[in-house]
């Protein structure tokens, strides 16, 4: 008598040869990945390539997993479907949505609130401002509306610096910008004393050059010139190549970085830095300040491009670029970004604490 045949069925050959190499795809994808987010994230600026991606929308990194996973469900391929947890996983240590818990603020604390007016495609930040009330508003490209903002804010102080304008409840002492910090001579930060119920406070109101710009230099063949490294010291409009644009503005952050670390009263930055929160320059800043969003808020906090009318404004924020940091002796109570303004630029409030340290 012959044996029963076996019930059980084998898949081809050549399904099996597509299985392994779903998972070779699969595990190359996910490595690669966490080699990509690591390298913008300690790398960044200090190499052009990096300097480019990391303001590429982060989501568009999880594309593949809309091939992979169908394609590993299809050939019950479960082994292969792991990317879709590593890639997630990779995308959430690399941008992180933060859920901050609800405090009370402690009676002393202030409230801080930061926008860079430009392109606010006619919708106003008015409303943002009387929900949340702030003591010190700080606004940037903002430059000639001293008398406006006088008259919009009537019983506040109100101060203007170069593009830089505060508007405080509290009296402005001096108004300066910060010196040996400029871009192509414009100046990138301007510093404000204030008189906060008898104690001196210090806020720099930033505004960082925009990288759209250099970006431009790598049109039509200026990305294949930086490729091939080919006429690198090229004079363009502003008498740099791209490469040296990079490395003038890692410069320009370690100088500004420098000049706020040596502050001897307490103080807060905050303002339009035109950096994501990923790479060198971002970590710059981290490192010797505090992030109040990364502190204190809840959500990814993306405050650019909005839905203005450049940078593919029509797909809404995907970056954060507009931050508060608060030097020592600061305790970040929350933080919170602008929802659904239809403006380039969403506004920033955060509230803040002082501890005894100052």
């Amino acid at each position: 008598m012959e044996p029963a045949p076996d019930l059980k069925t084998k898949p081809a050959t050549s399904e099996v040869r597509i299985i392994r190499l779903l998972g070779l795809i699969s595990t190359g994808y996910v490595l690669s990945l966490l080699s990509l987010f690591a390298s913008m994230e300690w790398i960044g600026e200090r190499n052009w390539i990096l300097s480019l991606l990391i303001y590429v929308p982060s989501h568009l990194w999880l594309l593949p997993l809309g091939i992979l996973v169908p394609v590993s469900f299809y050939f019950h391929s479960w082994r292969c479907l792991w990317p879709l947890g590593g890639g997630i996983v990779a995308f959430f240590l690399f941008v992180p949505c933060r859920w901050a818990g609800q405090q009370t603020p402690p009676a002393g604390s202030l409230t801080f609130l930061t926008n860079n007016i430009a392109n606010s495609n006619h919708q106003s930040v008015q409303p943002f401002i009387r929900e949340q009330d702030p003591d010190i508003i700080a606004l940037q490209e903002a430059k000639g509306r001293k008398l406006n903002y006088s008259k919009a804010f009537p019983g506040r102080f109100v101060a203007g610096c170069n593009q830089f304008i505060l508007i405080s409840k509290y009296p402005i002492l001096s108004a300066t910008v910060v010196e040996k910090a400029d871009w192509v001579g414009r100046p990138v930060a301007a510093r404000f004393e204030l008189n906060v119920n008898g104690r001196q406070l210090v806020v720099y109101n930033i505004h960082m050059p925009t990288p759209r710009p250099d970006f431009a230099k790598l049109l039509g063949f200026g990305l294949l010139r930086e490729t091939l490294g080919v006429e690198r010291n090229r004079r363009r409009s502003d008498g740099r190549s791209y490469r040296e644009s990079m490395e003038a503005r890692i410069e320009l952050a370690e100088n500004l970085v420098q000049q706020i670390s040596s502050e001897k009263l307490p103080f807060v930055l905050m303002g339009d830095f035109n950096m994501p929160d990923h790479g060198y320059i971002y970590h710059l800043f981290a490192s010797k300040f505090t992030d109040v969003f990364a502190k204190g808020g809840r959500g990814w906090g993306w405050t650019f491009p909005g839905f203005g009318s450049h940078d593919f404004g029509m797909m809404g924020p995907w970056l954060r670029i507009d931050y508060l940091f608060a030097g020592q002796g600061w305790k970040p109570v929350s933080c919170k970004t602008e929802p659904g303004r239809r403006s380039k630029h969403r506004a920033v409030a955060a509230c803040l604490a002082l501890t005894d340290q100052n």
